[in-house]
């Protein structure tokens, strides 16, 4: 198969995952129609988002791995900032 590109992020890295290609940078999910679709160069292949529902961005709204940590461990330490505010609030 030629070397097909995720239509979000532009990552090569596609791998079948329920069915369906996910792109593992992105998370975007193609069906094997639309992938022989691109590789015949008649349509662009449509994200379908993780949970295929039609979405046309992926979940991560293009994020790279790295960002999409480092603003879990973000939103984490608010939580836990907040937790303890409320803690010391409540005693």
């Amino acid at each position: 198969m030629n070397h097909v590109k995720c239509k979000i992020c532009g990552s090569t890295q596609l791998r079948e995952k329920y069915g369906k290609m996910e792109c593992e940078q992105c998370g975007a999910r193609f069906t094997v129609e639309q992938i022989q679709r691109e590789v015949k160069g008649t349509q662009a292949p449509k994200a379908s988002g993780r949970n295929g529902a039609g979405t046309t961005t992926s979940p991560s709204g293009g994020m790279t791995a790295g960002k999409r940590t480092a603003l879990l461990v973000a939103a984490a330490v608010i939580i836990v900032a907040v937790a303890v505010v409320a803690v010391v609030l409540l005693t």
